[in-house]
């Protein structure tokens, strides 16, 4: 879960640092990372972070541009997500 926290950290402080406007895919993948960060930290188990996943994994597959450096980002995490579920 360490490296999952690390992932989504490093992520939200890209965004955040790029001070996105309200209602732009970073300002809206900040929300969702919030959202995940938050149940990541209320649980031990990876597998009942599925609502948060599942939301961010929609988001990231019908509004953000494929090829983009924030599509690899949020992929990563995504990765790590799956390769823990996998280890449980």
């Amino acid at each position: 879960m360490d490296r999952l926290r690390e992932e989504i950290r490093c992520l939200r402080t890209k965004l955040e640092a790029l001070q996105p406007l309200p209602g732009s895919t970073e300002h809206t993948v900040i929300g969702l990372l919030h959202n995940l960060s938050a149940a990541v930290e209320k649980s031990p188990d990876v597998r009942l972070l599925a609502p948060q996943i599942l939301e961010l994994e929609h988001y990231w597959l019908h509004s953000v541009a494929w090829c983009s450096a924030l599509s690899k980002e949020i992929e990563k995490i995504l990765i790590v997500q799956e390769e823990l579920s996998d280890e449980t």
